[in-house]
């Protein structure tokens, strides 16, 4: 391999890793039906993705500087390129609807499930290729692509352990809404399961009690129930509307919205529909602690001003555990990807 072609393979490394971080970051906002002007670094996600190029490109730098290691980089250029495919084709997953539209795997559609799955692969492999050519440069050279597995899988639980305790704080989350005069104030209900014969599951049930909460205490003037269904069941706004209609609520201040199916989108629909409302004072969400600091990140995100109360639902040791485990990866997922 002549020096031309060493050095052309360097430079298209780094060509690679800079479009990789281009296309994931049209994606994320393109994902949420948002305008690369709404683009922020601030954000924690986007960081975080600038942090994994550069460290990438630093590392490229590093091996294309040492004339011994030069002829490595153009593997790792092939590398690069089959994560910047992954990408791709995770972009492809998202623009067709794929069959089976209707089956749901952990309240989720299967088509979002089978599209987040690919950028969980691209991401994982991409901390692979990161993590083996920092090997290289420390001179490592033993079961490199062993080593390059495991150390994504210690940088994926490293990065589950911090979004574990970011959510964490949401148990001592509280909310002042001492300053919210009731006029012009819509409480927003984020959906959650419904159980069979369209009973709210406990965790749906409480947000509704905090809305009415809200709406008898005169904090709110008007309430806005949101959530999809899955095949065979109302709406979670239907039933929360039935559920909060049995406590003799006003149901003329009451609205529904039936089409989401995610955190995301419901903030979207915050963002679209309701924040441009004229006589709107504020907004506040309503969800359980545990997924609050998510419901935040969302929120900055979409740039998204909105007040976050908690509902008083209690969970056991076990259940605590599980959903803030759960909010863990889901929280990681959208800080990666906005999915």
């Amino acid at each position: 391999m002549t020096g031309k072609i060493k050095n052309l393979a360097g430079l298209l490394s780094q060509i690679f890793l800079i479009l990789n971080l281009l296309l994931l970051y049209f994606l994320k906002y393109k994902n949420q039906n948002l305008s690369v002007s709404s683009f922020s670094l601030l954000n924690a996600g986007n960081i975080l993705n600038l942090i994994v190029c550069a460290a990438g490109i630093t590392g490229i730098a590093f091996l294309w500087k040492r004339n011994k290691q030069q002829g490595e980089i153009f593997k790792y250029l092939i590398l690069i390129f089959i994560s910047f495919i992954l990408l791709l084709f995770a972009w492809f997953l998202t623009t067709i609807k794929l069959p089976l539209q209707r089956i749901y795997i952990l309240q989720h559609p299967i088509s979002h499930v089978f599209s987040g799955a690919i950028f969980i692969i691209y991401q994982f492999f991409t901390f692979a290729v990161v993590s083996i050519i920092w090997m290289r440069i420390i001179n490592i050279k033993d079961l490199l692509w062993l080593r390059g597995v495991v150390n994504s899988v210690l940088i994926t639980l490293l990065i589950l352990t911090f979004a574990y305790y970011y959510s964490n704080l949401g148990r001592t989350f509280k909310s002042d809404l001492s300053d919210s005069p009731g006029k012009g104030n819509t409480a927003v209900v984020l959906g959650a399961a419904v159980w069979s014969d369209n009973t709210p599951s406990p965790t749906l049930a409480s947000r509704n009690d905090k809305a009415l909460e809200l709406f008898n205490s005169g904090i709110v003037d008007q309430i806005v129930l949101t959530g999809s269904n899955a095949p065979g069941e109302l709406s979670e706004a239907e039933v929360s509307f039935i559920y909060l209609k049995a406590k003799d609520v006003d149901t003329s201040r009451v609205q529904l919205e039936t089409e989401t199916t995610s955190t995301s989108a419901q903030i979207r629909y915050i963002k679209d529909v309701i924040i441009p409302n004229e006589d709107l004072n504020s907004v506040i969400i309503i969800s359980d602690s545990y997924h609050l600091p998510r419901v935040k990140e969302i929120c900055r995100f979409f740039n998204v001003d909105a007040k976050l109360t908690a509902s008083e639902l209690t969970l056991s040791f076990e259940d605590r555990i599980y959903y803030q485990i759960r909010e863990s990866i889901a929280l990681s997922i959208f800080w990666f990807f906005a999915l």
